[in-house]
């Protein structure tokens, strides 16, 4: 179990109500791995703290034909799914349910 690893797993089923733009919520978590991907807030410290661009040393990684993995396929799974195939990548999804 993902627990026995010491790891959370949180659900947003309560939130349904709350949470009432989907689409957003999906383009910021895709934003935020395209972040990581690219290594943005690395580069971007380095550029405001000691005015260097380094492309080599913040060289990033794209996302096309890469692949991710989306555990739970509820109303923000799909969408994140749905961008992420629109930057052409691999997706393997995993849901207790059918969908």
């Amino acid at each position: 179990m993902l627990t026995d690893k010491n790891l959370k797993i949180f659900t947003l089923k309560e939130c349904i109500n709350k949470i009432s733009n989907i689409t957003a919520t999906g383009e910021h978590t895709v934003g935020l791995i395209l972040g990581l991907a690219r290594r943005t807030v690395l580069y971007n410290k380095s550029i405001i703290e000691k005015n260097e661009w380094n492309r080599e040393l913040y060289m990033g990684s794209q996302l096309s034909n890469k692949t991710i993995g989306i555990i739970g396929l509820g109303r923000i799974g799909k969408q994140v799914a749905k961008t992420c195939k629109s930057l052409s990548m691999n997706i393997l999804a995993y849901d207790i349910k059918e969908h």
